[in-house]
């Protein structure tokens, strides 16, 4: 939220406040603002509404009072909502992408006008839109902070669209280079556009010319559509996320008459929408993953029981002195009939002893958990954010200083229509925004704890570097460690499948030898973040396993299972040729988590634990042989059966069948004609050995059939006559048929093959 303000007054120190109505109390997010006399400022207030929010009561409060009131209409929008930002002068032929088709028709669409200034200055405040599209806009006027929050939006998997025509120079003028596809140069008039009658299944353009088109030099991507030697659409992967440069004015001819608009963009744009399955419609991953760890912040190590050895010292000693110290003790002074008061009167003492004991180590604790999630971008920066529990021994309200200028929030869930504030009593739970932010009125309940949360950016942080590559189906290479942090306990992981580089020093260089062997163990077998820590779990104490485990499993869980917008481990790498391959990420432990807290007027214990994370990439043979074992090409489900539905890992290709027929899309690396493929390898697993087989077939796109395969077995089934299964553009298409009810079951498949260049 963007809030103006001019004073015509004497100078003022003051706070710009938006507050969230809820049933338990006010969320309130602030900002504070120095207006001199005379001065116009204009403040931005990133601010989370709840579910049911209808309106915002925004404020302009000095120490002492408020001095300006307004109230603002906000309409929520549920997280399945596909929602486009809308950056030009007017809508035009954009107003278009509404009527476009829908590949997953459990989506609506949204679209948002926005203005340059109205962009915001972090990148938090972009998290809800799942597209960008820029058009006919002066770019040079976006700040510092705009720019750098578009380019990390983007990085982290969000899809930018620029226009081109007459206003290109201006769109792209406050655009970095790293974020276009191609850098324009100059305008050139083209009088039909059968190219991008092609890209559109050859809708063709029937709109009179001429068009103007920009062209320039070509950065890093593909082109997706051309006219004479022209790129009439340029794409561009960017970390991961997607950059498309249309050579075209988005806004008028030849889209605002053409009938294939709305197929152009839902190729463009709409066919990558599909959310996934596991996602409730109405929660965020945000969301998902701050309910999961408000259990985790609780499990505090330093509230664990007594030992058992600890209880049993005690006990003995209790023993001895209301047995045999008591009696001796009143058999010296000749007073044992005192020993009906004396008795009584030892378990009392020490009772109480042992709860004072127990009261002076902890029972007046303030202690702080902090849980981090870092992670880590390729120019060096991090994205972290902090998870904060506050328990605290009385009822008492606390005012915590957060270090870091990162944004607080409450750890919540939003969609819940009772909860309001964190705070028990009613009273505003104040969020300031700033370095350093401020949390007022949190109130915690004796012997309670509550939570809150700092997103904030990391500068300076180094990266992790890979030398990574194929050879002979196993990924072999070094890991260099190029930070200042001392990792701990660090993993190699690739879609279910890891190896352990162990602690890593600043500029230390780990060996990777990453093997890729049981699949059908791997994809439904226990999670990673149980296999990672096995060997823990499987040595139970009599307390179960260690809670510093457990928290490590919690946290891990929290990141590997979430989906929907802007997934923080992606399951699949935009790069190497165009295919979609298995992900790399690097992930492990620091023993220090930022940010900075501090309490007013109170000494805290604090306890953090925080993890690291980053993608790599990975090279494929350019030369000579080429082989990838299964799971390494990241399919996807292009068909689901009669009956069934999504089954296994998320971002797996898997799928249950009770009956009917279910298809499967794999694309191999571009470039497929230089790549003599000698044998494809597919892998068909199960979730249970009990069931029968369905039938399986492989697309035939010489002879537009399918092709059935002969006995097809639970494992690897080698598929030696590759003529017409691959199409041109290197995808495979592959089936699966149930005719029994009876035997209905959860598979997963998975394709590799061996060729050379």
């Amino acid at each position: 939220m963007w809030v103006d303000l001019e004073n015509t007054a004497s100078d003022l120190e003051a706070e710009v406040r938006v507050r969230v109505m809820g049933g338990a109390g006010s969320t309130v997010f602030a900002s504070r603002v120095a207006l001199p006399s005379g001065s116009r400022k204009r403040v931005p207030i990133y601010v989370l509404p709840n579910n049911f929010t209808r309106k915002l009561q925004v404020q302009l409060v000095d120490p002492e009072r408020v001095l300006l009131a307004q109230e603002v209409d906000v309409r929520p929008q549920a997280n399945i909502t596909f929602l486009i930002g809308l950056v030009a002068p007017e809508r035009g032929a954009l107003s278009i992408i509404s009527a476009a088709s829908w590949p997953d028709r459990t989506r609506t669409l949204e679209l948002v006008d926005l203005s340059p200034a109205g962009l915001p200055e972090r990148v938090e405040g972009l998290y809800s839109l799942d597209c960008l599209i820029l058009n006919d806009v002066d770019t040079s006027q976006l700040s510092q902070e705009q720019k750098h929050a578009l380019e990390t939006w983007v990085r982290q998997g969000g899809r930018l669209v620029i226009g081109g025509g007459a206003g290109t120079m201006r769109t792209v003028a406050g655009l970095p280079d790293a974020l276009l596809p191609l850098v324009p140069r100059r305008e050139i008039s083209l009088d039909a556009l059968p190219g991008l009658a092609q890209f559109v299944q050859d809708k063709p353009v029937r709109v009179p010319g001429p068009f103007l088109a920009a062209t320039g030099d070509l950065n890093d991507g593909q082109t997706l559509a051309v006219q004479e030697n022209i790129p009439l659409i340029r794409e561009r992967p960017v970390g991961e996320g997607y950059v498309d440069f249309v050579a075209l004015d988005l806004v008028s001819s030849p889209f605002d008459a053409w009938n294939g608009t709305a197929d152009f963009w839902t190729l463009l744009v709409l066919q990558h929408a599909s959310y996934p399955s596991e996602m409730p419609p109405d929660m965020s991953p945000r969301q998902m993953r701050a309910e999961r760890l408000i259990y985790t912040l609780s499990n505090l190590p330093s509230l664990d029981l007594p030992s058992v050895k600890s209880l049993a010292v005690l006990l003995g000693i209790y023993i001895i002195l209301v047995g045999p110290v008591n009696y001796i003790v009143l058999r010296r002074f000749k007073r044992l009939q005192w020993a009906w008061l004396s008795i009584p009167l030892v378990t009392l003492l020490f009772s109480g002893g042992a709860f004072g004991l127990g009261y002076v180590l902890h029972g007046t604790d303030l202690i702080l958990n902090k849980v981090a999630i870092v992670a880590a971008q390729p120019d060096g920066t991090a994205r972290v954010n902090t998870y904060m529990g506050l328990f605290s021994p009385a009822n008492q309200s606390y005012e915590i200083q957060v270090d870091g200028g990162g944004l607080l929030s409450p750890l919540t869930p939003y969609y819940d229509p009772f909860g309001g504030s964190n705070s028990p009593t009613g009273s505003d739970l104040v969020f300031v925004q700033g370095d350093p932010g401020s949390v007022r009125g949190l109130t915690v309940n004796q012997w309670s704890m509550q939570a809150f949360m700092q997103e904030s950016v990391w500068s300076n942080v180094g990266s992790v570097h890979g030398d990574l590559h194929f050879e002979n189906q196993v990924l072999v290479g070094t890991i260099q460690n190029d930070t200042e942090l001392h990792f701990q306990d660090a993993v190699i992981v690739m879609g279910n499948y890891f190896t352990r580089l162990g602690d890593l020093a600043p500029g230390e260089k780990a060996e990777v030898h990453l093997v890729f062997s049981n699949l059908n163990e791997s994809i439904f077998g226990p999670p990673i973040s149980y296999r990672l820590f096995e060997e823990a779990f499987n040595q139970v104490g009599p307390g179960g396993p260690p809670r510093d485990i457990q928290v490590k499993q919690q946290i891990l869980d929290s990141l590997l299972q979430q989906g929907g917008k802007f997934d923080p481990l992606s399951s699949v790498a935009p790069t190497h040729g165009g295919a979609a391959l298995q992900g790399l990420t690097f992930l492990a432990w620091l023993d220090e988590s930022p940010p900075q807290v501090t309490i007013s007027g109170r000494e805290v214990a604090q306890q953090a634990t925080a993890l690291f994370y980053t993608p790599l990439d990975y090279r494929l043979p350019q030369e000579g042989s080429l082989a990838l074992p299964p799971g390494i090409l990241a399919g996807q489900v292009s068909k689901m059966p009669q009956e069934g539905g999504m089954c296994g890992p998320p971002g797996m290709p898997a799928v249950y069948i009770g009956f009917g027929e279910a298809e499967f899309e794999f694309q191999l690396p571009t470039g497929i004609h230089d790549i003599r493929v000698d044998h494809l390898t597919l892998a068909v697993n199960g979730d249970g050995g009990w069931q029968g087989l369905p039938q399986v077939a492989v697309y035939n796109w010489a002879e537009n059939a399918w092709a059935m395969l002969d006995e097809p077995t639970i494992g690897n089934n080698i598929i030696t006559d590759t003529h017409g299964l691959i199409r041109q553009d290197g995808v495979v298409r592959l089936l699966l048929k149930m005719e029994d009810r009876r035997s209905g079951g959860c598979y997963y498949l998975g394709l590799g093959f061996e060729g050379s260049r």
